[in-house]
């Protein structure tokens, strides 16, 4: 009995061990974050160059992590300790909700696992409904019937050039439709792959390229007031993306299955969208529109041949 009730408590003492061996620590200065640590393509060199003393083991972990593109550190963010650098470096190896950042020590504070389990539950709190309709979920007939039922005005059994793969339904009125100093979006439109919901997109475009209509839209400042009130609402920093191939992009991570894109249509913001992603489904989405676009360009092509013949 004795035996019974010692290896009892060796479990007990075990268990406990374990439980309080996670820690967890706070962002307090984003600035002092390096979520380039594992997105750098050439991070085996950077760490083969300044963390050279870390196990093989770690250094196969780091290099196989994941970390989303549009994931963007930000002071509140909670994360898991994966390493501590010490005594080598004042620094830590952070996982937040699965994405690996370097940070520094004197940039984090250590929270409770409550905190941490809070954290995580308003971060999957974000997968939840949006505009009504549930990213990564909602079918196409589904978001038919949300509409009907709240007296919304749309069109469906559309596609993207013409091709079912890709349905779209496109809304002209609808209560949810955000609408911003008065201007409502110009298009608001609903993506699906896979009959499910990949992206909700909405764009504001000046009513002409005329000056006055482009001084009065500049100056209703509507890309600021949805830059500032996400950043408000999700209690985010944007992570921002300028590039000679594209225009300004501003993403905002809300966790690894959704993402927001403010892109500008210039770089003087004469006409932006704002498209709420599945972050998944979008990427398919994306070569599924590909594919398209290239069946598209060789149809083209096959009938200027053709027109050409038959001109001959």
């Amino acid at each position: 009995m004795a035996k019974i009730v010692y290896f009892a408590f060796v479990g007990l003492l075990l268990t406990a061990n374990s439980a309080f061996s996670e820690q967890y620590y706070s962002i307090i200065n984003a600035g002092s974050t390096y979520p380039w640590f594992t997105e750098n393509k050439s991070r085996a060199e950077y760490i083969d160059k300044h963390l050279g003393f870390i196990s093989k083991k770690l250094r196969t972990e780091v290099l196989s992590n994941i970390t989303s593109r549009y994931f963007n550190p930000t002071n509140g963010d909670v994360g898991k300790l994966v390493s501590d650098l010490n005594p080598k470096e004042e620094k830590l190896i952070l996982s937040i909700e699965g994405n690996y950042i370097l940070v520094d020590k004197n940039a984090v504070k250590k929270v409770s696992l409550q905190e941490y389990q809070e954290y995580s539950k308003t971060i999957s709190n974000y997968a939840e409904l949006i505009f009504g309709f549930k990213l990564g979920e909602t079918t196409v007939n589904e978001a038919v019937s949300i509409l009907k039922l709240n007296g919304a005005k749309f069109i469906s059994n559309q596609s993207y050039k013409g091709y079912t793969d890709i349905p779209v339904i496109t809304i002209q009125n609808y209560d949810k439709i955000p609408v911003l100093k008065g201007q409502a979006p110009n298009h608001s439109t609903l993506w699906f792959v896979d009959n499910k919901l990949y992206q909700i997109n909405f764009d504001w475009l000046p009513k002409s390229l005329f000056p006055s209509d482009l001084a009065q839209f500049n100056s209703n400042n509507i890309w600021g007031l949805i830059s500032d009130g996400l950043t408000k609402k999700y209690s985010r920093e944007l992570r921002r993306e300028d590039s000679e191939e594209s225009q300004p992009h501003q993403y905002f991570w809300l966790n690894n299955n959704r993402h927001i894109t403010l892109r500008s249509y210039n770089y003087d913001q004469d006409g932006f969208e704002l498209t709420y992603n599945d972050s998944s489904l979008l990427e398919k989405a994306d070569k599924v529109k590909a594919e398209i676009d290239q069946l598209v360009q060789k149809k083209e092509q096959e009938n200027k041949l053709k027109d050409a013949a038959d001109k001959l």
